[in-house]
């Protein structure tokens, strides 16, 4: 039998089997082959697979862009929400500026309307005074209707059937008759409505403040050489005129004759004049 020695931490010298020493290496050399074969069968069931370094890479750099798109598409999202409030703030300033625009076309054509009317009046007046003049006794001299668009405050009208008429009488007498020419008139409105023939006169036209006193003033008329007469009419719903029809009746006693004139409602020419003696 066959002994070592060995030297302890102690330094004493100890004695050992050199049969017992070859059985550690015996064990040593199982756990090796152990740990290969179970690395071995971990690599046949993908365990131990190695990872490719290029797709590694590749990965990472896909990563890479999609963060960079990311980045891109927020700022560009930003941008487009920048840009619609700019396109919504421009859209509100030119409604408003085309409001405005319109709100001053409207009343410019207004004041044109109304210059061309006082221009109309003035010759028409000029005309009425002339001695040349050569129509006598009562009659209708001048009728006109303009439609209106906006009120006394420059506001648009609810609808387009409100109309403003003016009318303009003359008693041209001979000699130093000067007598006052008193009565009342009638503004007539023939046309359709609903397939129907429909009159309306002027009480059922005219624009009512509500004042009884009022609706029969404005009726009236009284005059020694002209009178202007206007007022404000409201057409009803689906009515279409066709003629316009004013319509003189003297008080009794004031000796003058009763005067018709018609109009056609789309050229405001007169159609025809009669006078007939007062009932």
């Amino acid at each position: 039998m066959s002994l070592e020695y060995r030297f302890d931490h102690r330094g004493n010298v100890e004695l050992q089997d050199a049969h017992k020493r070859s059985y550690c290496w015996v064990y040593f050399l199982l756990f090796i082959l152990a740990q290969a074969g179970l690395g071995i069968w971990f690599y046949f069931n993908g365990y131990l697979t190695p990872v490719d370094a290029g797709d590694n890479a590749q990965v990472i750099s896909l990563g890479s862009k999609l963060n960079g798109q990311e980045q891109q598409l927020k700022l560009k999202s930003d941008e487009i929400v920048r840009l619609e409030s700019q396109f919504i703030s421009a859209r509100r300033s030119e409604k408003i500026q085309q409001t405005a625009n319109d709100a001053l076309r409207e009343q410019l054509g207004a004041a044109e309307t109304a210059l061309a009317e006082s221009r109309e009046r003035l010759l028409l007046y000029e005309e009425i005074l002339s001695p040349q003049s050569s129509e006598r006794g009562l009659s209708v001299r001048h009728l006109t209707i303009q439609q209106l668009m906006i009120d006394e405050d420059g506001k648009k009208l609810a609808h387009d059937r409100f109309y403003q008429y003016h009318l303009i009488l003359t008693n041209i007498r001979g000699g130093d008759d000067d007598s006052l020419a008193t009565g009342q008139f009638d503004l007539k409105l023939t046309g359709r409505q609903d397939t129907k023939k429909v009159t309306l006169t002027l009480s059922d036209i005219m624009v009512k403040t509500g004042q009884e006193k009022e609706v029969q003033a404005a009726s009236q008329f009284s005059l020694k050489y002209y009178q202007g007469l206007e007022g404000k009419i409201e057409l009803p719903e689906d009515f279409v005129p066709e003629q316009v029809i004013v319509e003189l009746k003297p008080a009794s006693g004031s000796g003058g004759k009763r005067v018709k004139k018609q109009y056609d409602w789309d050229t405001f020419k007169p159609i025809n004049q009669s006078s007939t003696n007062e009932e």
